[in-house]
């Protein structure tokens, strides 16, 4: 058997991440079992996610990052300033 070298660069470009992003998980399992088989590293785009829901703190996160008005009050209220600048009741 003739061994073969091969590029393996197309396995870090950002074509395939996006291809895997919108891929059904079952492709994607697919792809990480050949890869495995072969004895190719995993790209980073077909590493596993985090299991279960996302933490309400990475939601949160994101909504004060797009009203900050929002991010000020709730802070406001946190440290128990009740008269504090209210975008929801101004």
């Amino acid at each position: 058997m003739a061994i073969i070298s091969a590029d393996d660069s197309g396995l870090h470009s950002d074509a395939l991440a996006n291809y895997l992003d919108r891929s059904d998980p079952r492709v994607v399992t697919g792809f990480r079992v050949a890869l495995e088989v072969l004895g190719i590293p995993l790209p980073v785009a077909a590493l596993r996610k985090q299991a279960g829901r996302p933490p309400i703190s990475s939601f949160m996160s994101g909504f004060h990052a797009d009203n900050p008005d929002i991010a000020r009050a709730d802070k406001a209220r946190k440290l128990g300033m009740p008269n504090a600048f209210d975008p929801l009741n101004s």
